[in-house]
Protein backbone atom coordinates (compact mmCIF):
# COMPACT_ATOMS: atom_id res chain seq x y z
CA UNK A 1 0.00 0.00 0.00
CA UNK A 2 1.86 3.15 0.99
CA UNK A 3 6.01 3.18 1.70
CA UNK A 4 7.25 2.08 5.08
CA UNK A 5 7.71 4.39 7.67
CA UNK A 6 4.68 7.22 6.51
CA UNK A 7 3.95 9.37 9.02
CA UNK A 8 0.75 11.26 8.53
CA UNK A 9 0.98 14.07 10.58
CA UNK A 10 -2.86 14.83 10.45
CA UNK A 11 -3.38 11.49 12.73
CA UNK A 12 -1.11 13.09 15.61
CA UNK A 13 -3.68 16.14 15.73
CA UNK A 14 -6.82 13.83 15.21
CA UNK A 15 -5.74 12.47 18.76
CA UNK A 16 -4.32 15.33 20.48
CA UNK A 17 -7.61 17.55 19.94
CA UNK A 18 -9.71 14.23 20.95
CA UNK A 19 -7.40 14.12 23.99
CA UNK A 20 -8.10 17.84 25.30
CA UNK A 21 -11.53 17.44 23.83
CA UNK A 22 -11.69 14.81 26.95
CA UNK A 23 -10.13 16.65 29.43
CA UNK A 24 -12.07 19.88 28.68
CA UNK A 25 -15.43 17.80 28.75
CA UNK A 26 -13.96 16.63 32.13
CA UNK A 27 -13.00 19.55 33.68
CA UNK A 28 -16.80 20.76 32.09
CA UNK A 29 -18.12 18.00 34.25
CA UNK A 30 -16.26 19.22 37.17
CA UNK A 31 -17.59 22.52 36.90
CA UNK A 32 -13.98 24.05 36.12
CA UNK A 33 -15.44 26.19 33.18
CA UNK A 34 -18.52 26.40 33.23
CA UNK A 35 -20.27 27.73 30.23
CA UNK A 36 -17.36 28.05 28.22
CA UNK A 37 -16.26 24.25 29.16
CA UNK A 38 -19.39 23.23 26.39
CA UNK A 39 -18.22 26.08 23.83
CA UNK A 40 -14.80 24.34 23.94
CA UNK A 41 -15.75 20.47 23.94
CA UNK A 42 -17.67 21.47 21.10
CA UNK A 43 -15.12 23.06 19.19
CA UNK A 44 -12.48 20.22 20.03
CA UNK A 45 -15.21 17.52 18.59
CA UNK A 46 -15.82 19.94 15.57
CA UNK A 47 -11.58 20.06 15.46
CA UNK A 48 -11.13 16.41 16.03
CA UNK A 49 -13.91 15.57 13.31
CA UNK A 50 -12.07 18.06 10.92
CA UNK A 51 -8.62 16.90 11.33
CA UNK A 52 -10.31 12.90 10.96
CA UNK A 53 -11.66 13.02 8.30
CA UNK A 54 -8.04 15.44 6.66
CA UNK A 55 -6.32 12.31 7.79
CA UNK A 56 -8.17 9.60 6.22
CA UNK A 57 -8.30 11.29 2.79
CA UNK A 58 -4.88 12.20 3.22
CA UNK A 59 -4.43 8.59 3.60
CA UNK A 60 -6.41 7.32 1.09
CA UNK A 61 -4.68 9.61 -1.43
CA UNK A 62 -1.45 8.50 -0.42
CA UNK A 63 -1.93 4.89 -0.42
CA UNK A 64 -4.35 5.20 -3.77
CA UNK A 65 -1.01 7.20 -5.60
CA UNK A 66 1.28 4.35 -4.13
CA UNK A 67 -0.77 1.45 -6.16
CA UNK A 68 -1.60 3.50 -9.06
CA UNK A 69 1.63 5.51 -10.61
CA UNK A 70 3.47 2.02 -10.64
CA UNK A 71 0.58 0.38 -13.22
CA UNK A 72 0.41 3.49 -14.82
CA UNK A 73 3.81 3.51 -15.48
CA UNK A 74 3.68 0.24 -16.57
CA UNK A 75 1.19 0.90 -19.02
CA UNK A 76 3.10 3.77 -20.47
CA UNK A 77 5.94 1.56 -20.86
CA UNK A 78 4.25 -0.50 -22.70
CA UNK A 79 2.45 1.57 -25.02
CA UNK A 80 6.57 3.17 -25.54
CA UNK A 81 7.42 -0.23 -26.80
CA UNK A 82 4.58 -1.11 -28.85
CA UNK A 83 3.72 2.34 -30.17
CA UNK A 84 6.14 3.57 -33.61
CA UNK A 85 8.07 6.36 -33.07
CA UNK A 86 7.40 9.70 -34.50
Amino acid sequence: MSRQGFWNPWWTLTWIAAALTIAVAVLEYLGAFGDLGVVLTIAGLMLTMLFGLTASTWSSVAGFRADVIPALERIEHLLMERLPPR
